[in-house]
C-alpha cells in the first residue's frame, strides 16, 4: 500500500470511521456476519463511482461512501497530479477492511477480529470489486487505476493479514501442509522487548521405512501419537505403501482436537482415544502389535502446557510404560 503523508490521513480516517461504523452496525443488527463481504463490495463500488464523478468535475452527494470519496479526492489535491487520489483511495479501503471487524470485536459482537471466513470474504469482495470496475468503467486511467488499486489492496491484505493469521493458527493447531516438502516453523524472536515469531521453512523429515513393501514383514502395527506431524505421515505411508498390513493401531488424546482430521480414512485403522500414560489405553493400542512406533509426546517447538508435570508424564512415564509392556510381552 502507498504510505500517504501523515497530514492527509485525519480527514480520510474520519470519513472511513463513519462508513465503518455504519457497516458494523448493519452487520451487528442483522446477525448475518457473512453479509460483511457484500456490504464491502457495495460500498467499495459506490466509492469508485463517486471518485470517477469527482474526477470528471461533477458534484457528489453526502452518503457515507461519497463522504469517503470526497475526503480522498480533496486530500490528494496537493499533489497537483491527475489521478493522484489513487494512493489515498488505497489507504482509505485498507483502513476500512480493518476497522469494520475491529469495531465488531470491540463491541463484543464477534469473539475474534479475524476468522478464516472473514479473510476469504474480504478477499472475495476486493476481487469482485475490481471485476465490477473492469466491466463497468471505461478503458482509461480512471477505470484502470481503480481496478488496479483494489487488486493491490487484495494482494497486500493477503500478504499482511493472511501471514499473521496463519502464524496464529500454526501456534494453535499446527501446520496443515503435511504433504509439502517443507514445513513451516515459527521461531520465537524479540524486538525492543516485545516477543514475536519469524516464519522459516524447514525440510520435512519423513519417518524412516523399509525401501520396498516386500521388506516390511509386519501385519499388525501400532503408531502412538497418530495425529502428530510425524505420526500422521507415518500412518498414511504405512496404509498406502504396505497393502499386506492387516491392522494399524494408533492413539490420540482427544476426539475434539482439530488434529484428528489428519488421520487417514481406512478400515485397517484402529484408534484408541485416551491418555498415553494410561495403562488401559496403552494395552488396547498394543493388542496384537508386532512392532511399535512410539511418536506420542510434546515437542520442544510446540506450545508446551503450563504444567510441566504433564510433559514429564507424557514424554517420560508414558515412554517407560510402553517400553515395559513391549519388553514383557504384556499386550
Amino acid at each position: 500500500m502507498p504510505y500517504i503523508p501523515p497530514q492527509n490521513r485525519p480527514p480520510i480516517d474520519q470519513a472511513v470511521d463513519r462508513l465503518a461504523a455504519r457497516i458494523a452496525g448493519q452487520v451487528s443488527r442483522s446477525a448475518e456476519t457473512v453479509e460483511v463481504s457484500s456490504r464491502y463490495r457495495k460500498s467499495m463500488l459506490a466509492i469508485a463511482h463517486a471518485l470517477r464523478a469527482l474526477q470528471q468535475g461533477k458534484a457528489v452527494g453526502s452518503s457515507d461512501e461519497e463522504f469517503v470519496a470526497s475526503a480522498v479526492f480533496e486530500a490528494s489535491k496537493g499533489y497537483n497530479q491527475t489521478g493522484g487520489w489513487l494512493g489515498e483511495l488505497n489507504y482509505a479501503v485498507t483502513i476500512l477492511i480493518q476497522a469494520v471487524p475491529f469495531k465488531l470485536y470491540t463491541a463484543g459482537t464477534w469473539e475474534e477480529s479475524l476468522r478464516y471466513w472473514l479473510y476469504a470474504e474480504t478477499v472475495g469482495a476486493l476481487t469482485r470489486t475490481a471485476y465490477d470496475i473492469h466491466n463497468a468503467f471505461d478503458d482509461d486511467f480512471v477505470g484502470n487505476g481503480l481496478a488496479g488499486v483494489f487488486e493491490d489492496i487484495k494482494d497486500e491484505y493477503k500478504r499482511r493479514v493472511n501471514t499473521a493469521y496463519e502464524a496464529a493458527q500454526i501456534r494453535k493447531s499446527g501446520d496443515c501442509y503435511d504433504r509439502s516438502p517443507y514445513r513451516t516453523q515459527l521461531v520465537e524472536t524479540e524486538v525492543a522487548g516485545v516477543k514475536g515469531y519469524c516464519e522459516v521453512q524447514l525440510p520435512r523429515q519423513e519417518p524412516s521405512l523399509p525401501a520396498s513393501p516386500e521388506s516390511f514383514p509386519y501385519k499388525h502395527v501400532c503408531v502412538t501419537g497418530g495425529t502428530g506431524t510425524v505420526g500422521s505421515v507415518l500412518l498414511k505411508t504405512l496404509l498406502a505403501q504396505y497393502p499386506d498390513i492387516e491392522q494399524v493401531a494408533t492413539t490420540y488424546r482427544s476426539p475434539d482436537s482439530p488434529r484428528v482430521q489428519r488421520l487417514p480414512v481406512s478400515a485397517k485403522l484402529h484408534a484408541t482415544i485416551g491418555d498415553i500414560a494410561d495403562p488401559v489405553v496403552v494395552r488396547e493400542a498394543l493388542e496384537n502389535a508386532e512392532v511399535v512406533f512410539h511418536l506420542a509426546g510434546w515437542l520442544a517447538n510446540t506450545d508446551l502446557p503450563e504444567n510441566h508435570d504433564e510433559v514429564f508424564i507424557t514424554n517420560g512415564l508414558a515412554t517407560g510404560l510402553i517400553a515395559r509392556l513391549v519388553s514383557n510381552g504384556r499386550r
